[in-house]
């Protein structure tokens, strides 16, 4: 991890949401990247080497899963966190066997997130030393 900026990918189909997000990670340090669709996160996920992924599993519906998939089952996996809510349990249930790294309730509080977000890269940035 190191000096360098972490890289999220914020995952959402609500405009406002993403704005606020995003704004909140830049102000903290993050090299953030949004998407409004399941495409257009593959191709950031295909782009980038993302550190963590947020995934909103309301807004994103059953595309989610098949988001974390692809984002744990590249060469250098990213962390995943989900956004729950109350209609999205048993798709939590689902991604929490995929390996997400941890799951929030919406609403979230972003200081939490972004505190989240930090400890998903350390654990990445360990698990992928131990892979040297």
């Amino acid at each position: 991890m190191g000096a360098s900026k972490l890289n999220i990918l914020v995952v959402d189909s609500d405009p406002g949401v993403r704005a606020r997000f995003l704004q909140r990670f830049v102000r903290s340090g993050f090299n953030a990247h949004e998407a409004d669709t399941a495409a257009e996160a593959y191709r950031i996920l295909g782009q980038h080497d993302l550190d963590t992924v947020v995934i909103d599993l309301e807004s994103m519906g059953r595309e989610a899963l098949g988001l974390i998939r692809f984002a744990r089952e590249r060469r250098r996996p990213a962390e995943v966190i989900v956004l729950t809510g109350p209609t999205t349990v048993s798709r939590a249930i689902e991604a929490m066997k995929l390996g997400v790294f941890d799951d929030l309730l919406v609403p979230v509080d972003l200081e939490a997130l972004t505190q989240r977000i930090r400890a998903a890269a350390r654990f990445r940035s360990e698990r992928l030393l131990k892979k040297r």
